[in-house]
């Protein structure tokens, strides 16, 4: 009976590398201990860096598939909004007449009442972000949104200027590609079924 036990099926893919190496170069340099492994240090050398190889292109993948999948739910929120507003506006122009509506492919089922103004979004915070260049915004959830628009600009009235930094779904957002150093004003609109929302007073962020 086996009086070891190496546990290689708790071992997360790094350990198992390391623990491989270990093993391996233990034995290289004890021939006299070791004489003639089996099977061939040599052999299990390159499975471990084929593993290795492996793990880490799976793991870029993972992270690829990651950053595309966020991607993809912004442009899937940003075209959802303006289905939605496309459908109000559809809905408003012909009275609800449902053959217009069906004419161009909008069903009656989406002929409801529109919902009513949305509140602009409110109690903003800004945070340095761990990365240079970023800032972390927050603020309160608002009742009936889809999506988020985010703006910024450098004029300290916030009067002009202002630019698209992005949409979010959550009630959250870090805006990146800022000057270190530079002095930010930020505001935030919440967009529902309704329309969008008056923008929400600005916040102020020295990006680190």
């Amino acid at each position: 009976m086996s009086k070891i036990k190496l546990g290689l099926q708790k071992m997360i893919p790094a350990e198992k590398i390391q623990f491989s190496r270990q093993v391996t170069t233990g034995i290289a340099a004890n021939p006299t201990g070791f004489p003639n492994p089996l099977p061939a240090i040599a052999g299990i050398v390159t499975a471990t860096n084929d593993f290795e190889n492996a793990f880490n292109a799976a793991q870029a993948a993972r992270d690829t598939a990651k950053a595309k999948t966020v991607t993809q739910n912004e442009k899937e929120a940003h075209l959802n909004l303006l289905l939605n507003q496309i459908g109000a506006y559809a809905e408003t122009i012909t009275n609800g007449n449902v053959s217009l509506l069906n004419s161009i492919g909008i069903s009656e089922r989406i002929t409801h009442s529109r919902v009513g103004d949305l509140p602009h979004p409110s109690n903003i915070s800004s945070s340095a972000s761990d990365h240079p260049g970023t800032v972390d915004l927050h603020w309160d959830k608002v009742t009936g949104v889809k999506i988020y628009m985010i703006e910024f600009t450098t004029d300290p009235a916030g009067a002009t200027g202002w630019q698209a930094a992005g949409t979010s779904t959550k009630s959250s957002f870090t805006v990146e590609n800022l000057t270190s150093g530079t002095k930010y004003l930020f505001r935030i609109a919440a967009v529902g079924t309704a329309g969008q929302s008056a923008w929400s007073d600005s916040v102020n962020k020295i990006a680190p």
